[in-house]
């Protein structure tokens, strides 16, 4: 696997998106899964070459409010467009985590990695070709005799510690859940607060709700919305905090959740619902 995006043991086969290196053929497999199925998607025409540096960039387009095209994946192997796959059908995310170079039931690629790095934005074809050429300039030599130890490290943050600390500084709201969402699989009171901001829009800390001024309002709660944070409620209390218990205890009995399907019922809370503690 190239990367996965699921939880096998609690979501099943969910995979958007994922992407794998055919053994066969060198081939880039992308898939992701929809209303239809869980395994939707295409291998690219082109195999991969071997024993060289290549430059994969891999683009994903949420397109849900189209009327044809609901998902747009895009692959762009040293600069130059390989392959754009159309998916037609309702996508469904997941909210598992991203595993890099491996997946649940596979051994990753056997090769090297000399840099990861994400963007908010899709690459255009023109950015894709400025951004192979940066990393064609900084790509490591295969064949220096010389190979220090710390080629192999790649420094990484501590999400739980950025997350954090994207609410101290009072970053964005879209910034300040994805911190969230990043450090949920591991911690069980980031996947509370990135409930806490879906549903009521502020994390609530022990010193009351955080809302900074100069941050962007969020945005209203809607029936995604609502799903997610729910979805975060019980990833929380399957690590046992007692706070998203009760949390989620409350939106049941409010009528958000049926006890019976686990169904949302509702999108707006109910006039005559209390405080959720």
């Amino acid at each position: 696997g190239l990367f996965f995006k699921g939880d096998v043991d609690r979501l099943g086969g969910q995979r958007t998106p994922s992407a794998w290196l055919a053994p066969d053929s060198n081939k880039v497999a992308l898939r992701v899964s929809t209303d239809k199925g869980l395994d939707i998607g295409a291998d690219t025409d082109t195999p991969l070459p071997v024993k060289k540096w290549t430059h994969l960039q891999f683009g994903f387009h949420n397109l849900s409010d189209a009327s044809d095209v609901k998902y747009l994946l895009t692959l762009d192997v040293d600069g130059a467009r390989d392959a754009t796959l159309e998916i037609f059908d309702q996508v469904t995310w997941n909210d598992g985590p991203l595993q890099l170079f491996r997946d649940p039931d596979r051994r990753g690629v056997r090769g090297f990695i000399a840099d990861i790095k994400v963007r908010a934005r899709a690459p255009s074809r023109e950015h894709a070709q400025k951004n192979y050429q940066a990393a064609d300039r900084d790509k490591p030599d295969l064949h220096r005799p010389d190979v220090e130890a710390t080629d192999a490290l790649v420094p990484m943050e501590d999400p739980w510690a950025v997350a954090l600390a994207s609410t101290e500084n009072c970053a964005s709201f879209n910034e300040r859940l994805a911190n969230y969402e990043a450090a949920s699989p591991i911690n069980k009171d980031a996947s509370r607060i990135a409930a806490e901001l879906l549903l009521f829009g502020a994390e609530r800390l022990a010193t009351g709700p955080k809302f900074c001024e100069d941050a962007d309002a969020p945005p209203p709660l809607t029936g995604e919305a609502l799903r997610k944070g729910v979805s975060y409620l019980e990833r929380a209390v399957a690590m046992g905090d007692a706070a998203a218990s009760r949390m989620l205890a409350s939106l049941t009995l409010a009528g958000f959740v049926s006890t019976e399907t686990k169904d949302l019922k509702a999108i707006a809370p109910p006039h005559t619902m209390g405080p959720v503690v």
